[in-house]
C-alpha cells in the first residue's frame, strides 16, 4: 500500500513538473515522463532545506530516479555551514522521508554559491533529464546545450515552513 501511494504521489509530482515545463517552453508540446533511473538535478536554496514538503518531493523522486541536489549557499558559507545545511536537508532519522545516504548519497549533494557553478555541475553530468533551478540565467545557459530546465520561484519558507517548490509540487 505504501508503494502504491508513493507511485501515485510521484506521478502527481511528475505531472506538475511537466506542466511547469510546458508553461515555460515556447513549443507547448507535452513531454514524456522520464524513464526510471533518469537523472534530475535540483537546486535548493539553503533557506528552504528545512521544508518537509520539499524533503518529501526529494524522497519520492530519489526512490525512482537518480537525484543530484545543488545547495544554493552564500559565498561566505564555510564547510561546517554546508554540513549543517546537508543535515537539515536530510531530516531526522526516523522520519518517514528521511533522506539517508543510501537514498541520496553524499556525492550527489553539492554546494554552489553562484549560477556559473550550477551550470558547470550540470554540464559535467551525462544524460541529465530535468534540471530544476531558481535562477533564470541557469535556464538560459543550459537550454542552449539542449537541457530541459524548469525554473521555480525562490522564497523563504512560509509561516508553515513550506518552500515554493514544495508547495508547487505537493498540495
Amino acid at each position: 500500500e505504501v508503494a502504491a501511494r508513493n507511485r501515485r504521489e510521484r506521478a502527481k509530482i511528475l505531472s506538475r513538473l511537466l506542466s511547469l515545463s510546458d508553461e515555460s517552453s515556447s513549443a507547448g508540446a507535452s513531454a514524456a515522463p522520464p524513464q526510471r533511473g533518469s537523472t534530475f538535478v535540483i537546486s535548493v536554496p539553503c533557506t528552504e532545506v528545512a521544508c518537509p514538503k520539499l524533503r518529501h518531493v526529494l524522497y519520492l523522486l530519489a526512490t525512482y530516479y537518480t537525484v543530484c541536489v545543488v545547495l544554493v549557499v552564500p559565498s561566505s558559507t564555510e564547510l561546517d555551514g554546508v554540513k549543517n545545511i546537508v543535515s537539515q536537508l536530510r531530516g531526522t532519522d526516523g522520519d518517514s522521508e528521511f533522506l539517508d545516504a543510501d537514498l541520496l548519497p553524499d556525492h550527489r549533494i553539492v554546494a554552489s554559491s553562484n549560477s556559473t557553478g550550477r551550470i558547470a555541475f550540470v554540464r559535467q553530468l551525462s544524460r541529465v533529464e530535468i534540471v530544476l533551478d531558481v535562477d533564470h540565467e541557469v535556464k538560459t545557459q543550459l537550454t542552449r546545450f539542449g537541457y530541459r530546465v524548469i525554473n521555480y520561484k525562490k522564497n523563504k519558507l512560509d509561516k508553515k515552513g513550506v518552500s515554493e517548490l514544495g508547495s508547487q509540487l505537493l498540495s
